[in-house]
């Protein structure tokens, strides 16, 4: 009979556990954003390919990036952390 006991009381313990809230994980990834456009020619409306392009964080200017426009003038910073940039 000790035996059932046991049984039982593991049946238990196990349904307890499978009742826990599924969500206990880490917290949800951080939103990053991203930044792109055109740049095009203000006399004629033309893209401008291999444009520099440089983008900083408002509050922390030291942290600029640059990239280069493509062939059709697009340019698009991706990665980044929600925020003023200029």
């Amino acid at each position: 009979m000790p035996r059932t006991v046991h049984i039982v009381s593991f049946g238990l313990l196990a349904l307890a556990v499978l009742a826990l809230p599924r969500n206990i994980t880490a917290d949800p990834p951080a939103e990053r954003w991203k930044i792109g456009g055109t740049v095009v020619d203000a006399s004629n409306g033309s893209p401008l390919p291999h444009t520099p392009i440089a983008l900083a964080p408002v509050a922390r200017r030291n942290e600029l990036r640059t990239i280069l426009t493509g062939e059709d003038g697009r340019f698009l910073f991706e990665d980044l952390s929600p925020g003023k940039y200029t």
